[in-house]
């Protein structure tokens, strides 16, 4: 990111980057980095998404917080579209927002809010190497068809109702009276 602390600073002409969540509600950030953190003491590691708030909406102010496109806190991520990198795809992330100070005079073109999306990215075991996906539901033929209870397409794993967490142990018996009706 580049140096913000200035009275003209601009986000229109630096790289823009558009993360899907559930709902298809978008989120579009500007000037944006990913950062990956160091493996927690379980090996588990968090990479966050930082950048310029551009499709928001409030001032940020305790009374007029900034909850547009989407409200701080947990979510599920659809998928990322930032060039250069592999999309992230259907992940529990975190979204916090941060309003930074303006300097006087101001000029900038944007609101000044910065988001931070962050998600658990993997686990690694002492050495470095990957510790497996422990989810068993992946085992589970129902997987071969849609699930009508959630929406999560074939091949994927059911969530929550609310969409924000992945149901890792078993799928929903809608999905699979869905599979047995397929005959």
């Amino acid at each position: 990111m580049k140096s913000w602390n200035t009275p003209d600073h601009h986000i229109a002409d630096t790289e823009h980057g558009t993360l899907i969540l559930a709902d298809d509600v978008t989120l579009v950030i500007a000037d944006w980095e990913v950062t990956e953190n160091a493996p927690d003491r379980d090996g588990r590691v968090y990479t966050s998404v930082r950048g310029w708030l551009v499709n928001g909406g409030g001032t940020g102010r305790v009374d007029d917080p900034y909850t547009e496109p989407i409200d701080a806190g947990r979510a599920r991520l659809v998928r990322t579209e930032l060039r250069g990198r592999e999309p992230v795809t259907d992940r529990d992330v975190h979204i916090d927002y941060h309003s930074v100070g303006r300097p006087y005079p101001n000029t900038w073109d944007h609101r000044g809010c910065q988001v931070t999306v962050s998600w658990m990215d993997r686990r690694i075991d002492a050495h470095g190497r990957p510790i497996p996906d422990q989810a068993p539901a992946l085992t589970s033929p129902a997987l071969a068809v849609a699930c009508p209870a959630c929406g999560s397409r074939p091949g994927a794993l059911c969530t929550s109702h609310s969409g924000t967490r992945t149901c890792r142990h078993d799928v929903h018996r809608a999905r699979t009276a869905a599979l047995a009706a397929t005959g």
